[in-house]
């Protein structure tokens, strides 16, 4: 039988599949060097570790060297290791995720959880193979099956199942992402990207650079590698070099809370997160090209990327302030004050008692009759509850709509006259639960009801 929550279930699984086949062809189609990356993986994992000399399978030979004050770490066996233990994570997951039942969201929240870590790691490895690009482009390689089949799978099943789960809610958190992509791609050096110098875009005179003609990622990388001394012994000069280095940092983080509150509901303390994290990023990025500016630091100033940013993120601060201020949360019956749920609901029945002798002849006590009661439904009616028998009525207005024996928090709430499909699948959904609860006679008219909806 189809409802909303098992359609939800299967779609989220679906979406599911399609990324996890996209993620192992990651790693089993011969487009890394000619042959597997899959074969590299050993490697892969020793150099993670700092094990050198491993014999199995073929040599890992990408490299992303971050230095840190002296120290440097070649970051991309360690990303292809986590991809790769993402990957395999997630081969497990398909037991929980097609056995667990669409009551609980199991197979949901395990889509979310897989895919959005997979799109961060390899977010990450794509965004150090721009990086490299700048530095090494005689030795560039994209690696399709990564940054390509992968990431590109993986982004759009994530993508698709966000908007369907959450409509326009994830749709405004998709449009969210995708400025924070485009505000990362600002920090690479673009035009070395297609092999190009600063004098060849505009003669020079339009350059393309974070601020001037350095890029983002080169700003970090120096500010790491050399501290405070990259900017030299004027406190001017650290105070708008921190800032710029800061901003850079505080975009790559806002494009990771971008991924995890794409898979999160909208909630009123994230949206006000949303809000302080954007606008942090906006003062950071300001301050900094106010100081460019107006103190003439070195003879630099803003480029266009610092523009862009700025854009982005002052699109991105107005966007969640009117989605926050705007927001309202679903009511559910636990929000309900205790000072109103003490009150009892409205009866949605009266019972009435008329004088019935016993057939075939009054008994007889005494000289006394013996009088049998009858209930009699007063309460409101529609075409599905005209269809009961008296004592039918009686009993789904005490179970349903007085709700006689507690709350029902797996069913909506029947809506005399309205439109009920989702509460006579609630039932089936939870048939266990509810069978004990009524008669046969009551539980078949529902399925019968239920049935004659169906298309």
């Amino acid at each position: 039988m189809n409802t909303k929550r098992s359609g939800k279930k299967y779609r989220a699984a679906i979406t599911y599949c399609i990324a996890l086949v996209c993620l192992l062809a990651g790693l089993f189609l011969p487009v890394y060097d000619g042959g597997m990356l899959f074969t590299a993986l050993p490697d892969a994992f020793c150099k993670t570790f700092g094990f050198d000399g491993c014999t199995l399978g073929r040599q890992f030979t990408r490299q992303f060297v971050i230095d840190f004050g002296g120290a440097s770490y070649d970051a991309a066996p360690l990303l292809v290791a986590l991809y790769a233990a993402v990957t395999a994570a997630g081969v497990v997951m398909l037991i929980p995720i097609f056995a667990s039942s669409a009551k609980k969201c199991t197979a949901k929240r395990c889509v979310y959880a897989v895919e959005a870590t997979a799109l961060a790691i390899l977010s990450a490895y794509a965004f150090a193979k721009l990086v490299d690009c700048a530095k090494q482009p005689q030795d560039f390689s994209w690696d399709y099956g990564l940054t390509g089949v992968a990431l590109g799978g993986t982004a759009a099943m994530l993508a698709v199942l966000a908007v369907a789960d959450r409509g326009g809610s994830g749709l405004m958190k998709l449009a969210m992402l995708l400025l924070g992509a485009a505000g990362v791609l600002c920090l690479a050096d673009l035009p070395a990207l297609f092999g190009y110098t600063k004098a060849e875009i505009f003669g020079g005179n339009f350059y393309i650079g974070y601020y001037n003609d350095v890029a983002g990622t080169a700003l970090l990388e120096d500010f790491f590698a050399n501290g405070f001394d990259f900017f030299g012994p004027s406190p001017v000069k650290i105070v708008t070099g921190t800032a710029a280095a800061i901003s850079v940092l505080l975009i790559i983080f806002n494009f990771i809370a971008d991924i995890v509150q794409l898979c999160v509901p909208s909630s009123k303390p994230g949206l006000v997160f949303d809000i302080i994290r954007y606008g942090a990023e906006l003062v950071l990025l300001a301050a900094t090209a106010i100081m460019l500016f107006v103190l003439n630091v070195q003879n630099l100033s803003p480029g266009l990327p610092t523009g862009i940013l700025l854009l982005l993120a002052l699109v991105k601060v107005t966007v969640s302030s009117i989605r926050c201020g705007a927001f309202r949360p679903r009511v559910k019956s636990a929000d309900i004050p205790a000072e109103n749920a003490e009150l009892p609901p409205p009866p949605a029945y009266v019972v009435s008692y008329s004088v019935q002798a016993p057939s075939p002849a009054p008994a007889q006590t005494g000289g006394e009759i013996v009088y049998t009661p009858r209930e009699v439904y007063g309460g409101p009616s529609d075409d599905f509850i005209s269809t009961l028998e008296e004592s039918e009525k009686i009993e789904f207005g005490k179970t349903f709509l007085d709700k006689r024996g507690g709350p029902m928090p797996d069913l909506p709430d029947y809506v005399v006259g309205g439109d009920n499909a989702d509460f006579f699948e609630a039932i089936f959904l939870h048939l266990g639960k509810y069978r004990s609860k009524i008669s046969d006679g009551l539980m078949n008219k529902i399925y019968g009801r239920l049935n004659a909806k169906q298309p």
